[in-house]
């Protein structure tokens, strides 16, 4: 639809028209003629449509409470009053993508789907979610998402609620301590010094009524910005959105963040260590500044390539010069945008409080070095390249990312464009690199004395201390309540616990609009696979990819051990990291961001049957068409002639990844688990798990912890794999791209060396039924099994178990962050929880599933919603990059269009009666399924003699 100046579509205004190749068309701007709610439409004829309805929410406290809105608004409404739309969206919708989100400034509400109809469906749900919420007139959603108070089967009470456990395991990782604890010192009078997410400590302390002021404060249409991507119906969109506010009135409020002067400060905080681990060098210290305001667009871009070139790598100049100092395992210089006023960080890890002085003089020694000797304007270059490289190679959901840009200059009465065009900033910064204006930024950018510094202390105590103040928190506040107040508290819990457990009536759910099965295709999604090349396979994908050239390069790994696998990850974390025969890996690094946009190495599996598997050692590379002969020239020489002899420097990197490995086991231990169950099973998730899993997480702890007695064998074992695996005879290659281009390049430069056998058995390393701790207040729960014929029904019943049974019983009755049943092509049948406080409840309730599927099918509720929602599951918005991947694993598993074609067929064909015939794979997982638990001291004690491991 084409859109003229003044033109008025149901009340809104079209102000500014403006044409745009960086978005792909047109971008308008409108405003609501009532109410002043802005809405921005980027008309790309993008076929998958986006509508996001946001608002600028400025925390007041850190009680969470717009994180509690985010959650507990799309808890039923005035039209669709069923307890959890949401929920029922994901049962019946092709949707690309359905989430809320809450920033220290904002919170959003974006939906996608490539069908029309289907977008329109999501919009209105969205719509009645935000703008008439039964939250706002009944507490038992501010109850359940936010936080209650429960007393326990043994008298005690105890604080539960889907936001709370959330941030409990949010705030226990060390990354989130510091991002908060620093927002706070730099942010002591606007809403960025407070946690918007909510901290555990402060969220008790809100009140419904609090709650629900927020909400009328904020939740206007006057305060709405909307934002619709793609090939939208406008005239339908625009009626609907007109049909929620239309009836509002203008409100003034102007919602205004103050600005903040910079006022140095300094705080110490602390974060939980295992008792088995030490103290010593755990430190982490961070020095932070404001550096500007949004609308220093070029100046902002300026300085996150300063980072980059200060901190991005080992080899950097600030970070070697930190390591060389023995002052810091690891650096990282990053800027935090996303909010009106920007700031900067430099953290260093694993260090010692009273080094603070001596980082500060190291990094004040290298900024005057470099001033001193002017800033080396190819490397500069370099650096700039990659940064363009990221900021043009727009990522899906492409839709949302705009709608953030956006925001990230309209929130505050900006140009919406702002963020959304970058080529002639591209083009002034290469500019900046010449007349000197990188040097005069990076003389102010590390002002410390004008800098604030937060201490993060390791503590073996302070997990305890958290759980004993929690305990003593809920008992104050019972004890707090006079009589009445108890009988109030327990006729509160009595009516959640009955609105929990009491299924919606199907009068209400029949008010959901739900997608007729006629809008689905009978046909899969296909990605064109050329497959050619007699000598070293090739797989080719003709898909539109705007200059660049992705590339995956396969190499087979079958004649490694499972355990030697560990190391070939930790080997492909050294790739780059290291020099090579030709350069030193500072001039390495620069050749790389020169002239490639992305480089990834990393170890992967296919399988065509699960007791055999091929493991690859990857690598993934996108780059400009017209640097294609170069990349392979560098990638070449990166896969031949990387130097491992030096043991310091790999010591380094061993040290950092033993670092991130322990963090992700406390903040993704679902993954850690979900891969050691899957191990039992399949071959190729052995390969997962000793290059992702917890094994690996061993390999890499023993490593760094012994690392002189080991290196020797490691490095004479990662240099014959560099020899013998990264082969000519060894590889496939698979190319994404408008047109095939030649690789031979890169084939002709490798050595042909000797093949490797087609396929490998691994056994899994792993108990069957173990745990693993992890310093944290909550947990994640695994268990799963293998189907002996996988279905594609079976992926309907996960959908229906999921959705109708696991979301009620685990994540609104018991707490937990998330719950999911999850059945892969491979056959693998895998329950998880994130972020639980009682997995052993979680485990329970997973046993009870065959039972509740029996019922289901007795009953009168129609398949068809839960069908279309598994046929959106199998076809996700990707990027060409992802699409190309995805069609190399596709291919190297063995599956054919056909199989695709087949899998949709027992999808779209699956009934009651084959629902029930798939209720003994559910059966046989209660009663044999394999199991992994990983959590904190107290959880695991309630698994008895379970075998329990440290992460």
């Amino acid at each position: 639809m084409k859109l003229e100046l003044g033109t008025v579509i149901h009340g809104f205004k079209v102000e500014r028209i403006r044409n745009s190749a960086e978005v792909g068309g047109v971008f308008y701007e409108m405003r609501h003629e009532k109410t002043g709610a802005t809405l921005y439409w980027v008309d790309n004829g993008d076929n998958n449509k986006t509508f996001c309805v946001g608002f600028k929410t400025l925390p007041e406290d850190s009680t969470g409470v717009f994180h509690i809105l985010e959650h507990s608004v799309l808890c039923g409404s005035e039209k669709y009053p069923v307890k959890e739309p949401f929920v029922d969206l994901m049962k019946s919708s092709m949707n690309t993508f359905l989430n809320a989100m809450t920033f220290p400034d904002k919170t959003i509400y974006p939906v996608s789907s490539r069908n029309e109809r289907d977008f329109l469906n999501l919009t209105s749900v969205y719509l009645d979610a935000v703008f008439a919420p039964r939250c706002a007139v009944d507490p038992n959603a501010f109850r359940q998402e936010g936080w209650h108070l429960e007393v326990g089967e043994d008298g005690v009470p105890f604080i539960n609620g889907v936001v709370y456990n959330e941030m409990k395991g949010a705030t226990s990782g060390v990354d989130e301590i510091l991002n908060e604890g620093m927002g706070a010192l730099l942010f002591p009078d606007n809403c960025y010094g407070f946690n918007s997410g909510g901290d555990p400590v402060n969220i008790p302390e809100l009140t419904y009524d609090m709650y629900k002021a927020m909400y009328h404060k904020y939740y206007h249409p006057s305060n709405a910005r909307i934002f619709l991507d793609g090939d939208v119906p406008l005239d339908e969109t625009l009626a609907l959105i007109e049909s929620y506010i239309g009836g509002a009135e203008r409100q003034d409020a102007v919602h205004e963040i103050p600005l903040q002067e910079m006022k140095p400060a300094s705080s110490t905080l602390y974060y939980e260590v295992g008792p088995e681990e030490e103290t010593a060098g755990r430190t982490m210290i961070s020095f932070g500044k404001i550096v500007g305001s949004y609308a220093e667009k070029r100046r902002m871009m300026m300085t996150e390539v300063l980072c980059s070139l200060l901190a991005d790598t080992n080899e950097s100049p600030l970070k070697r010069a930190i390591l060389d100092a023995g002052l810091g395992e690891d650096v990282e210089l990053e800027l935090m945008t996303d909010v009106e006023q920007p700031w900067l960080c430099l953290t260093v890890r694993n260090t010692e409080a009273e080094k603070a002085e001596a980082i500060r003089s190291k990094t004040e020694e290298v900024v005057a070095s470099l001033l001193r000797e002017g800033l080396d304007k190819s490397l500069l270059t370099a650096h700039l390249n990659r940064y363009a490289f990221r900021i043009k190679d727009m990522q899906e959901p492409a839709g949302l990312y705009r709608c953030i840009f956006s925001y990230m200059s309209s929130l505050y009465g900006g140009d919406p464009m702002l963020y959304l065009e970058n080529d002639k900033d591209v083009e002034a910064l290469r500019e900046g690199i010449e007349n000197g204006e990188f040097d005069k930024l990076l003389a102010d950018l590390l002002d410390f004395d004008n800098m604030s510094m937060l201490t993060v202390l390791p503590s073996k105590t302070h997990g305890e201390k958290l759980r004993r103040e929690e305990k003593e928190r809920a008992e104050a506040i019972y004890k707090a309540l006079s009589e009445d107040e108890l009988k109030q508290l327990a006729a509160d819990n009595d009516r959640l616990h009955a609105w929990q457990q009491t299924p919606d009536s199907e009068e209400d759910i029949a008010k959901l609009p739900v997608l007729p099965l006629s809008e689905v295709s009978p046909d899969p999604m296909k990605i064109p696979t050329e497959v050619c090349g007699k000598k070293g396979l090739t797989l080719f994908h003709a898909i539109p990819s705007q200059g660049i050239v992705h590339f995956n390069l396969y190499f087979s790994l079958t004649d490694l051990t499972a355990e030697e696998l560990s190391a070939a990850s930790v080997m492909a974390a050294l790739m780059t990291k290291l020099p090579t025969k030709k350069r030193s890996v500072a001039d390495l690094q620069k050749e790389i961001k020169t002239y490639i946009g992305k480089l990834k190495f990393e170890i992967k599996a296919s399988m065509k049957k699960p007791e055999t598997c091929t493991p690859y050692f990857a690598v993934s590379c996108d780059v400009l068409e017209e640097n294609l002969e170069k990349a392979q020239e560098l990638l070449a020489e990166i896969l031949t002639e990387t130097e491992f002899d030096g043991a310091d420097r790999i010591k380094e990197v061993v040290l950092q990844i033993d670092e991130m490995t322990k963090q992700r086991s406390i903040m993704a231990g679902h993954v850690i688990g979900i891969t050691a169950v899957s191990s039992h099973y399949l071959s190729a998730a052995v390969v997962n798990e000793a290059t992702m899993g917890y094994t690996y997480r061993s390999f890499v702890k023993d490593l760094a912890r012994d690392f002189e007695a080991k290196a020797p064998a490691f490095i004479a074992l990662i240099t014959r794999i560099r020899d013998n695996s990264l082969v000519g005879s060894r590889l496939t290659v698979g190319i994404t791209a408008n047109e095939k281009p030649c690789m031979c390049a890169l084939k002709q430069a490798l050595p042909e060396g000797t093949p490797a056998p087609a396929e490998v058995h691994y056994d899994s390393p792993v108990p069957e039924k173990f745990g693993v701790r992890i310093p944290a207040q909550v947990s994640f729960a695994e268990k799963g099994i293998l189907m002996a014929e996988p279905d594609g029904a079976m992926k309907v019943a996960s959908t229906i178990i999921g959705l109708n049974f696991l979301w009620n019983k685990v994540r609104v009755q018991g707490g937990a962050y998330g719950v999911g049943l999850n059945v892969s092509n491979r056959g693998m049948l895998c329950h998880y929880t994130y972020r639980d406080p009682s997995p052993a409840r979680s485990i329970g309730v997973f046993g009870e599933e065959s039972d509740f599927l029996k019922a289901f099918c007795e009953s009168g509720e129609d398949l068809t919603k839960f069908i279309i929602s598994t046929i959106g599951s199998t076809e996700p918005l990707m990027s060409p990059a992802e699409m190309g991947a995805f069609a190399d694993m596709n291919h190297l598993d063995g599956r054919t269009p056909e199989t695709e074609k087949k899998l949709r067929e027992e999808i779209l064909s699956a009934t009651k009666e084959k629902l029930l015939e798939l209720g003994k794979v559910l059966d046989d997982c209660r009663d044999n399924g394999r199991i992994c638990v990983v959590g904190c001291d107290s959880a695991l004690a309630e698994f008895g003699d379970m075998p329990i491991m440290d992460a």
